[in-house]
């Protein structure tokens, strides 16, 4: 595994406060593609993306980490998977 200086995105604002929107524009960006890339070329839904789970390296690329509740996009989600606190009320609506 690659090592990412930074560490992940929640622990990296808490030491630097706020991010300039330059930045915090570049990191959105490749979270999206890092989802999108997921989703079209893995065929792959992460299920609990979080700021703990966006690794930064030191060069401040984006990395995604702990696909464990990661599942095909095909199958269908018959639980609840994720985070409390982060998943979206639909979620807890449909599924439990």
């Amino acid at each position: 595994m690659e090592y990412c200086k930074h560490g992940d995105l929640i622990d990296f604002l808490r030491k630097t406060g706020s991010l300039p929107s330059a930045v915090a524009n570049g990191i959105f960006m490749q979270v999206i593609s890092a989802v999108e890339s997921m989703h079209s070329v893995a065929s792959m839904a992460h299920l609990d993306l979080k700021l703990e789970n966006i690794l930064l390296t030191e060069d401040y690329q984006v990395k995604l980490c702990d696909l464990g509740f990661s599942q095909s996009i095909y199958d269908r989600v018959f639980r609840s998977l994720g985070t409390d606190g982060y998943k979206g009320p639909e979620i807890e609506r449909c599924i439990d």
